[in-house]
């Protein structure tokens, strides 16, 4: 019994020792070298000479195409990713996300404003609107987010237009690990065949 107890003090101790010897991220992916090619009804997803390049076919549709990440990120507290975008047909929405298994958040481009979303159990809501924008392109988004003080902040083209803290929103789910990162294109509730191409995605996490 004392020795069973000793073991379990000693994976107790352990435990954060391990999260705190985690090495930061810092990732870099020219898009253009990332091989993606898969087609359904709704979109296309394709990589071309300048990165990916998503087709949404479906009105009211947005396409998911990103990384997992290495299994060390369940111990970081702090991340920042960023794109660069330009339209090839600019009449839907685009931006970047991160996600675990059970939750994702979305900012994103739309309707010329800057929306952050959340996706869990099968729904995505609308959390926050921020600054009115009128996309020129190429366009560079940055969204970061700080699991410990529950706070995130998004950029358009390095301008701050959406600050929120989670914990104002009522009934947000609790998110307390990032597992996948990337980024997303789609279409209005009144448009099919918007199309945009990404050319570079990176994250720093610590």
């Amino acid at each position: 019994m004392r020795r069973t107890l000793c073991i379990l003090i000693f994976c107790a101790l352990l435990v954060p020792s391990i999260a705190c010897a985690v090495e930061p991220l810092n990732l870099s992916w020219n898009l253009a070298e990332e091989e993606r090619a898969k087609e359904k009804k709704e979109y296309v997803v394709s990589t071309t000479q300048e990165g990916w390049n998503l087709l949404t076919k479906k009105s009211n549709w947005i396409t998911y195409q990103g990384f997992e990440l290495p299994s060390s990120a369940r111990y970081l507290t702090s991340f920042s990713i960023d794109t660069e975008v330009k339209a090839l047909r600019h009449n839907g929405k685009f931006g970047i996300y991160l996600a675990n298994e059970k939750v994702d958040i979305v900012f994103c481009i739309e309707y010329n404003e800057a929306a952050l979303r959340v996706g869990a159990s099968g729904k995505v809501n609308k959390v926050s609107s921020g600054t009115r924008i009128a996309p020129s392109f190429p366009s560079k988004l940055r969204m970061v987010y700080d699991i410990s003080n529950n706070t995130i902040k998004c950029y358009y083209n390095e301008e701050e237009v959406i600050n929120k803290n989670f914990s104002d929103i009522a009934n947000m789910p609790n998110i307390s690990t990032i597992q996948y990162a990337g980024v997303v294109a789609g279409t209005k509730y009144d448009t099919t065949n918007s199309e945009y191409t990404f050319k570079s995605f990176n994250l720093k996490a610590n």
